[in-house]
């Protein structure tokens, strides 16, 4: 939902409020309340008819209460199905060929790993020296899943990834995740100015992670 319905939505949050704080002051009336609230409503149902080329008006209902709840849902419903970031969708068929960092997807997945909507699951290996990824020993060895995000078709989104670290996912929608804790997803937030943003969180939590070999 894009940022100018949150921002008319709270206007008429705020000339409620307003008019509420009048009234118990002795400075207005519930009548001026109503006159306040389908103004709002009115500008909010103006910007929408014209951004998504819908005609709200004729879903009012008689008091301001229900105009607001009918045009919320109206347009609600319709910035949902309009709006493009919603078709971010994620995989993990990564190729054998494609170069992670000096890896390849064999070095982190068996083959049991598969996405299920937004649920992980299989056995993510334990890697060693992985350099490439970092240069903070820290974070050279561990478990990692690699996901692929199917980006919307869109020009000007931006993307943002976060387990417990934050980064920008790259052009080609791979994102490598060093595993910190299985109980806490893969957020990726997807932004683009005019459409809000969208917020999908990908479980690690069906993960099997392999331990490190121990040293003989």
């Amino acid at each position: 939902m894009s940022n100018t319905y949150t921002k008319y939505a709270s206007i008429v949050d705020a000339a409620n409020a307003h008019v509420d704080s009048l009234i118990a002051n002795g400075l207005a009336t519930e009548a001026d309340k109503a006159t306040t609230i389908e103004s709002a409503i009115g500008n909010l149902a103006k910007i929408y008819s014209e951004q998504f080329g819908v005609d709200v008006s004729e879903n009012y209902s008689h008091t301001a209460a229900d105009q607001m709840a009918s045009l919320l849902e109206i347009v609600g419903s319709k910035a949902a199905t309009d709006n493009p970031l919603t078709a971010l969708a994620f995989d993990v068929d990564i190729s054998d060929l494609t170069d992670l960092l000096g890896k390849t997807i064999d070095d982190f997945h068996d083959d049991d790993v598969e996405i299920d909507g937004l649920n992980v699951t299989g056995t993510i290996k334990y890697v060693t020296g992985y350099t490439a990824f970092s240069g903070d020993p820290e974070l050279q060895h561990g478990n990692y899943v690699v996901l692929h995000a199917a980006v919307p078709d869109v020009a000007g989104v931006t993307i943002k990834v976060k387990h417990t670290l934050e980064s920008t996912l790259d052009a080609d929608g791979i994102v490598i995740v060093h595993i910190v804790d299985k109980n806490i997803p893969v957020v990726f937030t997807a932004t683009k100015e005019g459409y809000g943003k969208v917020v999908k969180s990908v479980s690690l939590a069906g993960l099997t992670l392999e331990e490190p070999e121990e040293e003989a």
